[in-house]
């Protein structure tokens, strides 16, 4: 009984006295939902080997200056954070759903949406709708990704689609869309047409020393989050 009752006990105890602390400046919360999106996160066991593990990537939106959180429903991460990403939608999204997207874009939210060839069952198109944008992967290839104003090489892609609609950012050789963004309202919505390129079996885990091509991948992913 005595050690039944002492551990919720010191367990209250602990919580209250090493408390987190408050934070004393101002940051900005990126939230990766998982009500739509098919990704996997080391939070209940380890994944590193499974091929929708977008670990580093989440990871190193801090080097960006952001707070990563994993929110259940798309809703709360759209009340909670300032940029919010979906990452491999395949739950429909529900004309209210869409709604509350164009809602968070146009009072100023940024929104980062990721897909790629890879996912079978996608449903970008139906929000992107809502904004007269779509991604393509009829024309699924190998590429060399460029800056779209610059004509600067940034990094080589395995599987990527093609984005219509927004203003291109980063673009193939043949000047193909891979990464466009749109403004709406106040704020910024983000499409991306090659979302393999960000998992893990790409960058690679947070403890590695990365090679010359992670690198890129490391800068492209910086690139775009740097657009917000």
């Amino acid at each position: 009984c005595a050690v039944v009752a002492a551990i919720p006990f010191f367990t209250w105890l602990s919580e209250k006295t090493y408390s987190f602390p408050e934070p004393h400046t101002d940051y900005k919360k990126v939230c990766f939902e998982t009500e739509h999106s098919k990704i996997v996160l080391p939070v209940k066991k380890l994944v590193d080997k499974h091929p929708d593990n977008y670990h580093t990537f989440f990871v190193w939106t801090q080097r960006m200056g952001y707070v990563p959180s994993l929110e259940k429903t798309l809703s709360d991460a759209l009340d909670k954070g300032e940029m919010v990403v979906v990452i491999n939608p395949v739950k429909p999204f529900t004309s209210d759903e869409i709604g509350q997207v164009t809602a968070f874009v146009e009072n100023g939210g940024n929104f980062l949406l990721l897909d790629g060839p890879q996912n079978k069952k996608s449903t970008s198109n139906q929000l992107l709708k809502a904004f007269d944008m779509e991604i393509d992967f009829s024309g699924i290839r190998k590429a060399t990704l460029y800056d779209s104003k610059t004509g600067e090489t940034l990094c080589p892609a395995k599987l990527t689609g093609t984005v219509k609609g927004g203003i291109p950012l980063t673009v193939t050789r043949d000047r193909r869309a891979v990464f466009s963004m749109l403004r709406q309202g106040k704020g910024l919505l983000g499409v991306m047409a090659d979302s393999y390129i960000f998992g893990n079996p790409q960058m690679g885990g947070t403890q590695i020393t990365p090679d010359e091509v992670r690198e890129q991948i490391y800068r492209m992913a910086f690139y775009i989050l740097d657009k917000f």
